[in-house]
């Protein structure tokens, strides 16, 4: 995977601004900025790991090919050793051993995390930017590493079946 340096907050942020991470034609759709979206996507992924547990310190981020982001959070000591999934209060566990596979992993559930929210946390006209661009970016995320990382879609997709929904 090529991929840059580590980022950081600002620096992520900073980069969906300046490349095609978010596609123009949904700022156009929605007549939104990218910097609005790059802050939106940074404040609710911090959000998927903060409310599921998995944060020690920071969130860092690693930019691979084709513009997508992989989040990389400074896991608890526990996941390093399962490799499991938690979300809205559910515990699956992954069976993905490679570090890089399971920050993918995470990444492609907190992107359906914020769709999922966002779905049905519907508080004003800006939820359907968030969910249109979290989708956005689990399509391209799936299709790029369904190459060189179809074991960590596949483990997704049937993962994906039994995340239990978000709730108000």
């Amino acid at each position: 995977m090529n991929k840059t340096k580590n980022l950081k907050e600002s620096e992520v942020i900073r980069y969906i601004e300046n490349n095609p991470v978010v596609s123009t034609a949904l700022c156009e759709k929605h007549g939104i900025s990218t910097e609005t979206i790059a802050y939106a996507l940074y404040v609710n992924s911090n959000k998927f790991f903060l409310k599921n547990d998995y944060v020690m310190d920071d969130i860092h981020y690693d930019i691979a090919k084709n513009n997508l982001i992989v989040m990389k959070p400074t896991l608890k000591p526990f996941y390093k050793r399962t490799r499991q999934v938690d979300y809205n209060g559910y515990t699956f566990l992954s069976g993905v051993k490679e570090h890089q596979d399971y920050y993918i992993l995470l990444t492609l559930c907190c992107y359906h995390w914020i769709a999922d929210v966002f779905t049905h946390y519907n508080h004003s006209e800006g939820s359907k930017v968030v969910v249109d661009v979290a989708n956005d970016l689990l399509k391209r995320s799936i299709d790029s590493f369904s190459v060189e990382h179809k074991n960590v879609v596949n483990c997704f997709n049937s993962l994906k079946a039994q995340l239990p929904s978000y709730k108000k």
